[in-house]
């Protein structure tokens, strides 16, 4: 099997789901003013780097987090 395929198949895996992480910042916004955070570029930073590195839950229904093209 490719590491295409295989990647494919993970992806795709029951019970998981893709994140898109690729929001605009009117919508981050919402995402942080719930936290109580500001939406600043070190807030959208900082959650961000929660979603790429969390553990536990994320693990178990995310298989995998769509990136923005521009962190902004």
């Amino acid at each position: 099997m490719s590491k295409l395929h295989t990647t494919a198949l993970a992806l795709g895996a029951e019970g998981k789901g893709l994140l898109a992480a690729d929001e605009s910042t009117g919508s981050i916004k919402k995402r942080l003013e719930k936290m109580k955070k500001e939406n600043a570029e070190d807030d959208r930073r900082e959650w961000r780097d929660v979603l790429f590195t969390a553990e536990g839950p994320f693990e178990k229904y995310i298989s995998g987090i769509l990136p923005s093209k521009k962190p902004s």
